[in-house]
């Protein structure tokens, strides 16, 4: 009796560490004692793997660990962009936007915002000051000029100086704000001084297509180009041609951008 009890604890006992593999049970001894034997049992686990520790085989039937997760990414990730086209589009577009900013102050002649800030105007409170000091002056368009006066008590005594400068100005009060801002009509341009002036346009023109300053259209391209020399074999050649080409594209783009707000300047210049 007390041996079939025995023979039925250990199948039991075997049968629990076949369901649980994991779980390194132990055959209790009182248990065993309890049917009144002391026979030891040693339980035999089944082999079990690891995911983490499995290899992947090779064709010669060696085993390597898998590859990294880094390497993984590291061959999925694209090649880095040698060349931002979107940003070089932005900077041809922003070389031409200069320019006509140019375009402006050049039309203006020798009446440029910086000649009127430096003239001296004897304050309400009675003291001497460059006009910079207490107004800011800006270009409105290419044959106006405007003063924003900071103190509303010093339009009438900047008035006055400006009317008493040798430039043959007169500020007027504008209309939107005639407490506090001067229009300063600028006199027609002279059949000599348009012709100076178209000569300083294509000077200007010039500059901004052809020269070699870091926001010329010119110099944008050529710090293009270096890049894709600097990526040497990183590029294949048909790849490197065709960035070369892209680049080259959006360049005679933004020279016809250019040639086109020279020709507008020049004929707007001429009818002045």
């Amino acid at each position: 009796m007390f041996k079939s009890a025995s023979l039925s604890i250990i199948r039991n006992a075997s049968s629990a560490l076949l369901k649980h593999p994991q779980q390194q049970l132990l055959v209790s001894a009182t248990a065993v004692a309890s049917a009144g034997t002391f026979t030891r049992v040693t339980p035999i686990r089944p082999f079990t793997s690891t995911p983490a520790f499995q290899y992947a085989k090779k064709k010669g039937g060696k085993k390597e660990a898998p590859a990294s997760k880094a390497a993984a990414v590291e061959d999925e990730t694209p090649a880095v962009e040698v060349v931002d086209l979107e940003d070089l589009k932005l900077k041809f577009n922003e070389s031409v936007e200069l320019f006509k900013e140019k375009v402006a102050v050049v039309r203006q002649g020798k009446f440029t915002p910086s000649v009127l800030e430096e003239i001296i105007v004897k304050t309400h409170d009675h003291t001497d000051e460059p006009l910079k000091n207490i107004a800011r002056v800006a270009s409105k368009g290419p044959r106006t000029l405007t003063i924003t006066v900071f103190d509303p008590h010093n339009v009438k005594h900047i008035t006055a100086a400006v009317i008493g400068s040798d430039l043959n100005l007169n500020p007027q009060p504008d209309p939107k704000s005639p407490e506090q801002v001067l229009r300063v009509p600028l006199p027609p341009a002279t059949a000599e001084s348009k012709k100076e002036i178209i000569k300083q346009l294509r000077h200007e023109y010039e500059h901004f297509r052809n020269s070699a300053a870091k926001k010329s259209l010119t110099g944008i391209r050529e710090h293009a180009l270096k890049a894709i020399k600097k990526a040497g074999k990183a590029l294949s050649k048909d790849e490197t041609f065709k960035i070369k080409n892209h680049v080259e594209e959006l360049f005679k783009a933004g020279a016809k951008n250019l040639a086109d707000a020279l020709k507008q300047a020049e004929t707007a210049a001429s009818k002045e």
